[in-house]
């Protein structure tokens, strides 16, 4: 999948296969894995997203990108009910569930 975006000519996702003015997105392989940050009616979607540089994913005495992942850890996660399963709300009809969000967080290492 290739996306366009006004700042930049492309969006890739083969980290391998970047070239200038183009940024990487480590999040749509692990989309294809399975994982996802937001879940909507039963199904996983990453609408969370890292875009990297050409400089970030190599590495050229610098920072450079090491891998992105989806925090979905066990506690994390809706234990029952309709939304079991879901990442465990804060907050749903008003009312505050003692849960976290909506969405999974995302994280980037990076390496010097």
């Amino acid at each position: 999948m290739i996306l366009s975006i006004p700042d930049c000519k492309k969006v890739t996702i083969k980290k391998t296969k970047i070239k200038k003015n183009q940024l990487y997105n480590p999040m749509e392989e692990l989309f294809k894995k399975g994982y996802g940050s937001y879940r909507y009616r039963g199904k996983w979607d990453m609408i969370d997203q890292f875009f990297l540089s050409k400089n970030l994913v190599e590495d050229d005495n610098g920072l450079f990108f090491l891998k992105a992942g989806v925090f979905n850890k066990k506690y994390l996660i809706n234990p029952s009910g309709k939304y079991e399963g879901y990442p465990f709300k804060s907050f749903a009809g008003g009312k505050f569930l003692n849960g976290y969000s909506d969405h999974f967080p995302i994280y980037l290492y990076l390496a010097k």
